[in-house]
């Protein structure tokens, strides 16, 4: 069975795609003939030095490396005159310098990795109508994450309460108005991780508390004592290790920053707790990562 593999590069305005599908109503078709570094392409980095009183050296931890990826393929146009108009856009490629996103698409898996240039983008022709390209690139950071899932969590007993005005909202099998007591919001499942690296989520407070809140997970706390208004949600970014509100660093608010992880195949299941009697939800955001 045939695999589906696409590669979209974009940024600085432009899409660049590169697959292994044939179109022939297309102006022109583009091969990815090869992905260097997409699957392996990090090294590493850090010194165990000699001990020097006995054999071996001192166990130091190793850290991981940028992405050295070259995307490669080979493009064929319908004549010679559109093949030297896509070259001049070809040479465009994240030409201000800024990072733009690699996304590539192995059959039902897509990944995506946040890149820049890494080289002089090489391309040489093949006859009249087609040229081979090669665009190197870098990842500073190594990760590839998948399409963030959205969760929500609620604060305990939120959505029940007596509804107002009473008498008018809820009916019972007769037909005859009752008092309605509201419904709790449904319990929020497990967090999964299902790649190979550990993920950190994203978590973002929306609502009214007065007092601030509280984000436990397996015994760790993020602990925020300072209002929350509906207007301005408070963002919690547990791998960059900060607290935004409505762009702005926060993170020197916190009392507790014990910041979360989703280890590779595991899963969390964090909980909003208000500091004071408080209205609100929190949306968590998990992408599968993988190295």
């Amino acid at each position: 069975m045939k695999v589906i593999r696409i590669a979209t590069l974009s940024g600085a305005g432009l899409n660049f795609t590169l697959s292994n599908i044939e179109d022939d109503t297309a102006a022109y078709q583009g091969y990815l003939t090869d992905l260097k570094g997409w699957y392996g392409g990090v090294g590493v980095s850090g010194d165990n030095p000699q001990r020097t009183l006995g054999h071996g050296s001192f166990p130091r931890p190793s850290v991981r490396t940028g992405r050295e990826i070259t995307l490669e393929g080979t493009m064929v146009f319908k004549d010679e005159q559109t093949r030297s108009i896509a070259d001049r856009f070809l040479s465009g490629q994240l030409w201000d310098g800024e990072f733009g996103d690699l996304t590539v698409q192995t059959g039902p898996e897509t990944l995506t990795a946040t890149v820049k240039l890494a080289g002089e983008i090489g391309h040489s022709y093949m006859g009249i109508s087609a040229l081979k390209v090669q665009i190197p690139l870098v990842a500073p950071d190594p990760f590839l994450y998948a399409p963030a899932r959205l969760y929500q969590t609620y604060t305990a007993g939120s959505g029940v309460g007596l509804k107002y005005p009473a008498f008018t909202t809820k009916q019972d099998t007769s037909g005859t108005p009752v008092l309605d007591w509201g419904e709790a919001n449904p319990l929020s499942g497990a967090f999964h991780n299902a790649g190979n690296a550990t993920a950190y989520p994203v978590i973002t407070v929306h609502g009214s508390f007065p007092a601030g809140f509280r984000l436990t997970s397996n015994c760790k706390t993020v602990e925020y004592p300072s209002a929350v208004f509906p207007s301005a949600p408070v963002v919690v970014d547990m791998r960059a290790g900060e607290v935004l509100v409505d762009g702005i660093d926060q993170t020197y608010r916190l009392t507790s920053r014990q910041w979360f992880d989703v280890p590779a195949g595991q899963s969390i299941q964090p909980k909003l707790e208000p500091l004071a009697p408080s209205q609100g939800w929190a949306d968590v955001q998990i992408s599968d990562t993988y190295i």
